[in-house]
């Protein structure tokens, strides 16, 4: 691809990203020209043809106003239903009597 045609497209897609960094005699000048037409007519036809690959990007506003509503049910549940926490010493001591009692059945059953 010539150098003047990699110019082209980029200036077209920045046009198309971007077109009030343009004025209306730029924009002109751009889509008389040949090479910009028919890569403009190909990003058209993608477009229409699929159109999920183009579109907009998620509202960050509304999504983090979403998460931020999540979060505060997350935190109002917790505080009306605290999850009951078993200290680890508790379970090394629940093992240790269960433990305990297995051994002493074994030394009854066998004596």
């Amino acid at each position: 691809m010539k150098r003047e045609e990699t110019k082209d497209i980029q200036l077209l897609l920045d046009a198309m990203e971007e077109p009030d960094r343009f004025d209306n005699e730029a924009l002109d000048r751009m889509m008389t020209g040949e090479g910009t037409k028919e890569i403009f007519s190909l990003l058209s036809d993608i477009e229409t043809i699929n159109p999920d690959a183009c579109r907009n990007t998620p509202d960050v506003e509304s999504e983090w106003s979403n998460f931020a509503r999540w979060t505060r049910m997350q935190r109002r549940c917790e505080r009306k239903h605290p999850s009951r926490k078993v200290p680890e010493n508790s379970i090394f001591i629940i093992a240790s009597i269960v433990i305990l009692l297995s051994v002493f059945m074994l030394v009854l059953l066998i004596f």
